[in-house]
């Protein structure tokens, strides 16, 4: 039990750490502080979802990346069409789906999660790590996209194929964000409703 309490208190402080230093997505922050409220949670990483642009060979190479635009809101083309001119070989571009890192005190606690957040259309949700007193959940959506837009320092795209692109890079976005909406939704009614802390 000490552990878990001294672990907690630990990660919380580091989150209001990166709070303090504009580390955290604005648009989640609230959402993460319900989750932390609860006594058998708290957070770890987290993102809301993105729009990225990236030089990489392949978007699976992480250690390659250099970001040209990274945004967590929808994007215009002007801001898209900047990066790639930045680009030299291989340019990337990503919608990465919301993400949260959730540490729960047991299994119950791991379980009441998991069925909420699937509820709220976090299909891809599962635990990632399991050892006593610790069980991590990944809160994971299936809202991501990766599409070569320069490969080999050819341009793959015509200007008006770039507006359907970067059109499509924004719903997915905005559907990520809808679910992040619909667990915030999900949390508040099960916490007013239950003792689900």
């Amino acid at each position: 039990m000490g552990n878990w309490n001294e672990e907690r208190i630990r990660a919380l402080s580091r989150l209001y750490r990166d709070y303090g230093q504009g580390k955290i997505d604005e648009d989640i922050k609230d959402l993460l502080e319900m989750i932390n409220s609860l006594d058998r949670y708290y957070t770890t990483s987290s993102c809301s979802g993105r729009i990225q642009i990236a030089e990489v060979k392949y978007p699976w190479r992480k250690t390659e990346y250099v970001i040209l635009g990274k945004w967590h809101r929808p994007v215009a083309i002007d801001e898209v069409l900047k990066c790639i001119k930045r680009g030299r070989r291989n340019v990337w571009l990503n919608v990465e789906p919301p993400i949260i890192h959730v540490v729960a005190k047991d299994l119950n606690a791991a379980r009441d999660m998991l069925v909420l957040v699937r509820q709220s259309g976090f299909k891809h949700s599962g635990i990632q790590g399991l050892k006593e007193g610790r069980i991590l959940i990944e809160v994971l959506s299936t809202d991501k996209m990766e599409i070569p837009l320069i490969f080999g320092g050819q341009l793959l795209f015509k200007e008006e194929q770039l507006e359907t692109i970067v059109c499509l890079a924004n719903v997915l976005l905005t559907h990520g964000k809808e679910k992040l909406a619909r667990l915030r939704e999900a949390l508040r009614l099960k916490i007013s409703h239950t003792s689900f802390s």
